[in-house]
């Protein structure tokens, strides 16, 4: 939904005046610092729950530079009325796009139903926003224009989100440390490792493998980037005698392998292997380079 510059204007004269905490850019860990977020890449907003036209509504105002509002929107999402008393509830974070979907990642909150909480330490801030989970906003993708929230990966020390980056299900922008007991915040350059190894699963459908951690937990789908990858990852999950002998490839098929119409006889899909791979920055995906 868009606005004309006069109606833009009104909107804006019943927003409140918020100042985002400063962000130090830092090259070496910091002390005292509670919590280590892996913030996504993306455009930061602000979202408003408010009252709007007798309606509630989710405005997401787009930030130019992080300080000045640029542009208004609404988008739909499914949250509770009580979002929007008072001045309403009015989260700061990063928007993107992944599979087709629009995610918000909460980063901070200034105003919970109608309640000020810019003087609020983060700690308290945190409890307020893991509230707000569980009993204000649900989880459900409406339609294409619809949004997700959710919260960026976070972790109690440095070395823990550094061991995982490469890893999340978005693309990393930087990692943010914070103070519980104060409002500064540090954010570190990211480190994109080269290697990372991985359990790999295949499936049934040719150059599709799962990426799994040493926890069984799914990161993403391997990306199989030239005909070389292609022949090594058959040799380890599949039983294809043209990978073997090319030769192959002009003799006919004989006729055991009419009769069997098993989709899954030439491939093991509950193989599972330890891989070394490689990152490809261009595709921000994982290569298999070799057996572990």
């Amino acid at each position: 939904m868009g606005f004309s510059f006069g109606e833009k204007q009104q909107i804006l004269q019943s927003f409140p005046n918020i100042r985002i905490p400063f962000e130090r850019k830092v090259n070496r860990k910091v002390a005292n610092c509670d919590m280590f977020s892996i913030i996504p890449k993306g455009l930061k907003y602000f979202a408003w729950f408010c009252r709007y036209k007798t309606k509630c509504v989710c405005f997401f105002l787009k930030l130019f530079k992080k300080k000045q509002i640029q542009n208004i929107t609404i988008k739909e999402c499914s949250f509770h009325h009580e979002l929007t008393a008072g001045k309403g509830t009015i989260l700061y974070g990063t928007m993107f796009v992944k599979s087709q979907t629009n995610f918000f990642s909460i980063e901070d909150i200034f105003y919970f139903k109608g309640y000020n909480l810019e003087k609020h330490l983060f700690n308290r801030k945190l409890s307020i926003i893991e509230k707000l989970f569980r009993s204000f906003l649900n989880s459900i993708n409406l339609n294409s224009n619809s949004i997700l929230f959710g919260l960026p990966l976070f972790k109690k020390t440095y070395k823990e989100v550094e061991n995982i980056i490469n890893t999340v299900p978005y693309t990393p922008y930087c990692i943010q440390a914070r103070s519980f007991q104060q409002r500064l915040l540090y954010n570190f350059h990211i480190k994109v490792k080269k290697t990372q190894s991985f359990y790999i699963k295949a499936k049934l459908k040719s150059d599709i493998y799962e990426l799994y951690d040493n926890e069984d937990r799914f990161i993403d789908y391997a990306y199989i980037r030239d005909y070389k990858t292609s022949v090594l990852m058959n040799s380890l999950f599949r039983n294809i005698k043209e990978n073997r002998n090319l030769d192959l490839i002009e003799e006919s098929d004989d006729e055991e392998d009419f009769e069997d119409i098993d989709d899954t006889r030439y491939v093991d899909l509950k193989k599972k292997l330890e891989m070394e791979c490689i990152y490809n920055l261009r595709f921000k995906k994982w290569t298999p380079i070799r057996k572990i």
